[in-house]
């Protein structure tokens, strides 16, 4: 096993809930973020899929003043595209790549 095995990146531990703000962002990934998402910024964690293709995993990311029951009655699944943005307007996805854990 590689040295690179070994680490445990951060976005491994995110939870339902979480905290988390931007990582520094190149002016190409914050020209495609910037309709949803800003710098300084702190999201909640609202649901998190696991992925093991290269693109790895993605968390759906709302409001930071967003309450616990919100965030648990969110479910991704439960309806069509068009109700969630109407439900959760928002709230969306994003790589964990992008995050890190807000203090």
């Amino acid at each position: 096993m590689s040295e690179k095995d070994h680490r445990k990146p951060e976005h491994l531990f995110l939870q339902k809930g979480d905290r988390v703000k931007l990582r520094a962002l190149s002016a190409q990934d914050f020209i495609s973020l910037a309709p949803h998402f800003f710098p300084g910024i702190v999201y909640r964690v609202f649901h998190i899929e696991r992925h093991t293709d290269e693109g790895g995993d993605t968390v759906w990311l709302g409001p930071g003043t967003a309450s616990d029951a919100t965030i648990e009655a969110f479910t991704p699944y439960k309806s069509d595209p068009t109700e969630l943005a109407r439900l959760y307007p928002n709230i969306s996805p994003l790589s964990v790549k992008f995050l890190k854990k807000a203090k």
